[in-house]
Formats: C-alpha cells, structure tokens, sequence
C-alpha cells in the first residue's frame, strides 16, 4: 500500500480525530432522530390500530428529549467501549445474540424484528462499516477490531434505539412499531451521515489510501 501523505504539522491528534468524530456522529445522529420523530404523523405503516398510532405519535413527540439524550448517552457509551477496547470477548458474544432478558415470547418477538432489520441493510452498507471501522481504529492506533464493534453499524445503532426506548415502559407491539420506523425513517437514510463521518475522517488524514466508501444498492430505486 501506498504510504499515507505526510499530515499538516498543525493537524490534530489522531486520538482528538477521534473525539470530533463521536462528537460530530451524536450531532447529526441526534438531527436524523428529531427528523424521524417529526416525520411519524405522516407515517402509515405502525402495524397499530389508529388510536393506537395516534397514541404513539403523540408520545413519542412528547419524550423526544428522553429518547435523544439516551440515544447519545448509549452511542457514546459505545465510542468509548471502542476506544477502551476492554471485554472484546463479551461484546463478541453480544454480536451473535439480542439479548433482552425476562420477556419471553415477547422478546423473542422483538428480537426477531431487530434481527430482520440488521440483516436487511447488511449488504448496502457494508462498505461503510469496514471502511469507517478501519479510520476509527486508525485514530487510536487498535490493531484489530470487529465490525460489530464499529459504533457506527447497523446493529449498533439498532441496540442505541433499544435502550433509548427502554424507559417509556411500552408493550412489545409498540417497541416494534418504533423499531419499523426507525428503519423506515432512520436506518434507511443512513447514507449521508455514513458518508459525512467517513470524509470527515479522510480530511483529517485517516488512512487517506483507503478510498470513500460506497452504498450496495438493493433495488434500482436503491436507498434514499
């Protein structure tokens, strides 16, 4: 491979990269779920009864806050696990399953529509999570990382929303209401923001040989 250019003495640290980089992915993360919050009075497919879309439009409007600050708290919880790159093992075995325990048929309900939306965009943004994945741990010098430790990946993120909708104490047909439009209105409009970051990174000098990623488009229409 080519060696990387020599950076601009007055560029910053790989390390300070780092933290503009969780910094900048919780802003625009935050804009895209404010977006998708306002976005659900117009959304048609909750799987719900009117009255009960009704209910969750309005609820979700009214803990907006509580469901974007937690969001944050997780993604930078997730940051900071993948900088500290403590208990890789655990996380490995976190990789594999969904866990949400004490629900029963209800969690496996669950899990099973979280599963169906990480596999469903794996291949359109593949590119990303290897090519943002390798920039990261380019910052802070780590070896060796998995996919599923980028926090930036699909699954990742799907786990972020789980959390941040862990306190409104909704029934499980209402978690999977919101996990629907969270990919309708959020995962799927991922592509800019994963184009944002991984440029952001390039500019500042991570692994600039490493060309930008690029969206698999699943269908001619492809993703917005």
């Amino acid at each position: 491979t080519r060696p990387v250019p020599n950076q601009n003495p007055d560029s910053i640290s790989g390390e300070d990269v780092f933290a503009e980089t969780t910094s900048l992915s919780k802003k625009l993360i935050t804009e895209m779920l404010v977006r998708m919050i306002e976005s659900a009075e117009d959304y048609h497919s909750w799987s719900l009864s009117d009255q009960d879309g009704a209910r969750m439009i309005k609820l979700v409007k009214h803990k907006q806050r509580i469901i974007c600050s937690s969001f944050s708290f997780q993604l930078n919880k997730h940051f900071a696990e993948f900088k500290s790159d403590n208990e890789s093992m655990s996380r490995e075995k976190g990789a594999r399953d969904w866990q949400i325990p004490g629900l029963g048929a209800n969690g496996t309900a669950e899990t099973d529509v979280l599963q169906e939306i990480t596999t469903r965009y794996n291949d359109a943004f593949k590119e990303f999570d290897q090519t943002i994945l390798k920039r990261l741990q380019a910052c802070i010098k780590r070896p060796r990382a998995s996919i599923y430790e980028n926090p930036l990946q699909v699954k990742r993120l799907c786990e972020s929303f789980q959390y941040a909708i862990g306190s409104l104490n909704l029934e499980a047909n209402c978690k999977i209401a919101l996990y629907h439009l969270f990919a309708d209105r959020f995962i799927e409009s991922l592509g800019p923001l994963y184009r944002r970051i991984d440029r952001a990174l390039i500019d500042h000098g991570m692994l600039t040989e490493v060309p930008t990623a690029s969206i698999h488009l699943r269908t001619s229409d492809g993703l917005s």
